[in-house]
């Protein structure tokens, strides 16, 4: 995304979303000056995972099992059942969860900045909103373009009937798109070429 500030210079960017942007997806949309969304159209948390033991989990959710057991504990020292779940909760994995959350947090809030809010706009509060895990409560949560919209989550949304002729056009582009790249290819555009390249080369 900063690249394609650089490029754009003082110009507007806008991101289309046809179907899903989630997670790293939802972070390159605060880049932009605005998003174009319609029905169809699905953000996501920007919550960080970390592969614990195998298994993708929430950095928040970790940190805040590890809130609530200690609080546990702080109120009544002899709860055996808090004090076996804390001991399952590895201080090292904490650590990285911490680190994790805040550089997420610093990303975003430096995209805001010179994004979608670099004439004005809450760029503190809409990195928590986007990572509150009691607000969304899975990873894969859709964020409707009236979710990104609402004052609360501040984004600055275009929404597009899905009946419009504009929108048909981009439906159109995006399934040609699609149909183009094969597993393991990206599609690389600008406003002269169009180049299909495997992912690595």
């Amino acid at each position: 995304m900063g690249m394609m500030r650089r490029h754009v210079g003082r110009s507007s960017l806008r991101v289309v979303v046809p179907d899903f942007a989630k997670s790293a997806g939802t972070l390159m949309v605060l880049g932009a000056d605005r998003v174009v969304m319609s029905d169809m159209s699905e953000l996501g948390p920007i919550d960080p995972q970390i592969n614990v033991a195998g298994q993708w989990q929430s950095v928040q959710s970790y940190l805040d099992a590890f809130a609530a057991h200690s609080e546990t504990l702080r109120t009544n020292p002899d709860d055996i059942a808090a004090r076996i779940m804390l001991g399952k909760l590895d201080p090292v994995v904490l650590k990285r969860c911490e680190a994790l959350l805040e550089r997420v947090r610093q990303a975003a809030e430096g995209l805001l900045v010179s994004g979608m809010f670099r004439t004005g706009g809450n760029w503190t509060r809409t990195p928590s909103e986007l990572l509150n895990t009691r607000q969304w409560l899975s990873h894969g949560q859709t964020i409707t373009w009236e979710d990104a919209g609402d004052p609360h989550v501040g984004l600055n949304v275009e929404h597009l009937d899905y009946h419009s002729e504009t929108w048909q056009r981009y439906w159109r582009l995006y399934c040609l798109q699609r149909l183009a790249v094969s597993d393991g290819q990206k599609l690389y555009e600008s406003d002269y070429v169009s180049l299909i390249l495997r992912s690595g080369q």
